[in-house]
């Protein structure tokens, strides 16, 4: 999977770089069809003032699902990165159980019947 980390206002120390990959290899490991990338912004919002102003937003694109973009923010990068890695993992499970729920209801329906006026349905 190929990830792209990029700060907008902000430096992102190479230092955590691997360590915030992990976390979001971490949450979308076993997400069904596969995450093909992750396009990842840290922004950081107040400037210098602090606060919980830093921001990750991820866009992940997959094979065949399209995209889900999620984001999150944090007092630290990788505060935000976590967040934003949990709420993913979560939004792409969701979105797999509803695909998933969706095509079993359609399993269950019953072939359709084409019968004359009055014709009662063969059991």
């Amino acid at each position: 999977m190929q990830i792209d980390v990029r700060g907008r206002g902000i430096v992102v120390p190479e230092e955590i770089v691997g360590e915030m990959e992990e976390r979001l290899r971490s949450a979308v490991s076993r997400v069904q069809p596969p995450v093909r990338s992750l396009l990842v912004r840290i922004v950081d919002d107040n400037g210098p003032r602090g606060g919980e102003d830093k921001r990750c937003v991820v866009v992940a694109s997959g094979s065949g699902a399209g995209s889900t973009v999620v984001s999150a923010r944090g007092v630290t990068i990788l505060g935000a990165v976590g967040a934003a890695a949990e709420a993913l993992g979560r939004t792409m499970r969701d979105a797999h159980d509803r695909r998933k729920a969706r095509s079993r209801s359609r399993e269950k329906l019953p072939a359709a019947v084409s019968m004359e006026p009055g014709e009662a349905p063969v059991p």
